[in-house]
């Protein structure tokens, strides 16, 4: 049976600071695959729903029998959207004629999950966002991939109203991380592919940035 001078002992000053040590310890090695699982279900949670929202216009457009178009914001009207946006719009091509009074927005601006962006760099020229100079159109599938509202001009993925997307694959690139001004800032390695096929068929897929910032992983 412990004293009453044993009970009243506690913790000595090296045994709290040894506990601390040890937290501190575990800390440092738990947090990075705490960070990696939370970056990991960002990424996840926005390729979902960028996804579920292209399907959307697809299934529009088969529905309503006129092009849809999932679009993406590079900041044209507010800097906090740049490549961190995208909206649905839809063209009433029944009208007669076709112009931007016939189109509307199905669902406004949806932000990305803090710490994920679009990646506009990644992927080569079948990347969404790397369109080759032209002007874009107010009517059917954009040309150059661009579609030009109320005269701004928006990256887009369209769909016809048969549910095809075009006459080539393209695909977008979510990844971790945010942009400094000029150019893309890497915080992991993680990122997620959406590959939309010419059919309006689309899958998700896992990728890995390189040191040089391009994917090198790809696995369905």
């Amino acid at each position: 049976m412990q004293s009453k001078e044993e009970r009243a002992r506690g913790f000595t000053l090296l045994e709290l600071m040894a506990v601390v040590a040890l937290i501190g310890i575990l800390l440092a090695i738990a947090l990075p695959a705490f960070n990696a699982i939370g970056g990991s279900s960002r990424l996840e949670a926005a390729a979902n729903e960028v996804h579920a929202a292209a399907n959307l216009a697809r299934q529009y457009a088969l529905s309503r029998n006129q092009p849809t178009y999932l679009l993406f914001n590079e900041g044209q009207e507010n800097p906090d959207l740049a490549y961190r946006a995208y909206a649905l719009f839809t063209i009433n091509t029944h009208t007669n004629p076709v112009d931007q009074a016939a189109g509307e927005f199905i669902a406004g601006w949806q932000l990305l999950p803090e710490g994920v962006v679009f990646d506009p760099y990644a992927g080569g020229s079948d990347n969404l966002f790397s369109v080759s100079e032209g002007a874009a159109w107010n009517g059917a599938i954009g040309k150059n991939n661009q579609l030009s509202i109320q005269g701004i001009d928006y990256i887009v993925h369209g769909y016809k109203p048969t549910g095809e997307a075009g006459s080539t694959t393209h695909w977008i690139f979510l990844a971790e991380g945010f942009f400094d001004g000029t150019r893309l800032q890497h915080t992991s390695v993680q990122g997620r592919q959406i590959r939309f096929g010419i059919t309006g068929q689309s899958r998700i897929l896992d990728i890995r940035y390189g040191s040089d910032g391009e994917p090198e992983v790809s696995t369905e």
